[in-house]
């Protein structure tokens, strides 16, 4: 008999055997309901600042969408400085 032989056997033995149940959702469930909600001031300051940033982004990339709509808003924005 070698090696090969044996981890079939074990493997084989292995494979008719039933894992233990475990259950474990109640401890779960408890210790979720027991916990008190933590609400971290600073998770509300950082998304306000994320906010306020997304805006300034927003508002430049609209002021820069209505230049490139129309290019020759450009040129006659140069012009108006010298014509005054």
């Amino acid at each position: 008999m070698n090696e090969l032989d044996v981890l079939r056997r074990l493997a084989s033995a292995a494979r008719r055997e039933n894992p233990p149940l475990i259950d474990v959702s109640g401890r779960v469930l408890r210790a979720i309901a027991v916990r008190p909600e933590r609400v971290s001031r600073v998770f509300f300051a950082f998304a306000g600042a994320c906010s306020a940033a997304a805006m300034v982004v927003f508002f430049l990339a609209l002021r820069a969408w209505a230049a490139w709509q129309d290019p020759v808003n450009d040129l006659v924005g140069s012009f108006s400085m010298v014509m005054q």
